[in-house]
């Protein structure tokens, strides 16, 4: 089996000269893909499996070595923007080279917040039909990506929620997560736990107001600014000239903060990770995460840390319902440098309890999706699906 669509697994080697487009191509614009595809490797039994991107993979197929499956870990590739247009191009022209079974897990689809239809591309909507028709059932990541493809024709799909959300096995994480945003429950104040922000998902080369409060919360919270993307990284270095002045970021949006102080303070508090591994371990060390990534809240997640997700598109939404990961809307983040959360801790204890009852149906859905493409589910996720605790809440 060959698995798409980055040469490394979960982590980039070799790192120390990369420029811009090579931290690109090594995770895919985004290190929350690494997350995605260890998780596949937990989840179905891929001990055979080769690692690579399309380059590749049409090279393989030139020798007439073309394997005889390939596995996509595909995130976010169905929306409606000439980006994905020209992405989805690409991927089509390799990929109907080929001609064996396509197994595509976790495909997702992008719109903006209140967006309740999408419609796709030519080239979109042929890449989703070539994956629909060489294998048996999609797995797409939630709701939404599934009604989409439904109003284009394509109907052979189940809801699985992302695969990352199975790097962590323990039958009880959402439980265990639960009793530990009672303990943030109790504290008074942002500095009395090791507080992880995660990258603001937005242009960083204006002022909004979800960027100041990002700063700002980082600031107050003293926190750690974890960066995924090599865009975050190339933006923040390039602006080392910005105009000197204050480093003060004000006490509130309506001061009008300028630019400068808000990234200085972002790049002071800067931590990037070159492999899935060191994200985590470093997430261990901390007692709560928030912020716009999706992967920022849930890396954190599974490695035991209460996070919560702050709400900005379909995709983030979508995901956070259909996993029950702890969200708030952006009207309620503004407000968190300025007034300790208290309630929405309280809120999320509740909330993340519903984890592990719909993470056992994802788990059953993840089944299904092996079942009816003939894969084989790996040793531990076999035993995670029936360990006890899940058998009590498991799906007939």
């Amino acid at each position: 089996m060959f698995l798409l669509d980055l040469p490394f697994l979960d982590a980039i080697r070799d790192s120390e000269n990369f420029e811009y487009d090579e931290y690109v191509q090594a995770c895919g614009g985004n290190l929350g893909n690494f997350a995605f595809r260890r998780a596949v490797t937990r989840i179905f039994q891929l001990s055979d499996c080769t690692v690579g991107d399309y380059s590749s993979l049409d090279g393989l197929r030139a020798v007439g070595k073309q394997p005889k499956t390939i596995a996509i870990a595909a995130a976010n590739w169905l929306g409606g923007t000439p980006d994905f247009e020209e992405s989805n191009f690409s991927r089509h022209s390799v990929l109907s080279r080929t001609n064996c079974n396509i197994f595509t897990v976790g495909l997702g689809a992008q719109a903006s917040l209140g967006v309740s239809s999408l419609k796709l591309g030519k080239n979109t909507l042929a890449l989703a039909k070539l994956l629909s028709e060489r294998c048996e059932v999609i797995s797409v990541r939630d709701d939404f990506t599934r009604d989409v493809l439904a109003e284009h024709g394509i109907a052979n799909v189940i809801v699985t929620g992302c695969p990352s959300n199975f790097l962590n096995l323990n039958p009880q994480l959402g439980a265990e997560v639960s009793e530990k945003f009672k303990m943030l429950a109790s504290c008074s104040s942002w500095t009395d736990f090791r507080v992880i922000v995660s990258e603001f998902s937005g242009d960083i080369g204006q002022v909004n107001p979800q960027l100041y409060a990002t700063a700002k919360l980082a600031n107050v919270a003293r926190a750690h600014y974890v960066l995924q993307t090599p865009k975050a990284i190339f933006d923040l270095k390039s602006k080392l000239t910005l105009p000197s002045g204050s480093d003060s970021i004000g006490n509130s949006y309506d001061e009008q903060p300028t630019l400068g102080p808000l990234l200085r303070e972002l790049r002071r508090r800067s931590i990037f990770f070159a492999s899935l591994d060191g994200w985590m371990d470093f997430a261990r060390t901390c007692g709560f995460a928030i912020g716009s990534r999706i992967h920022g809240t849930v890396i954190p997640m599974q490695a035991g840390v209460p996070a919560i997700l702050v709400a900005h598109d379909s995709r983030t939404i979508g995901l956070a319902k259909k996993m029950a990961v702890p969200m708030m809307l952006e009207e309620e983040f503004l407000q968190c440098a300025s007034s300790f959360p208290r309630h929405i801790f309280e809120a999320a204890s509740r909330t993340v309890l519903d984890f592990d009852g719909c993470r056992t149906k994802l788990a059953a859905a993840f089944k299904y999706f092996s079942q009816r493409n003939g894969l084989d589910l790996s040793q531990q996720f076999s035993d995670f699906y029936e360990a006890p605790v899940v058998a009590q809440i498991a799906p007939s």
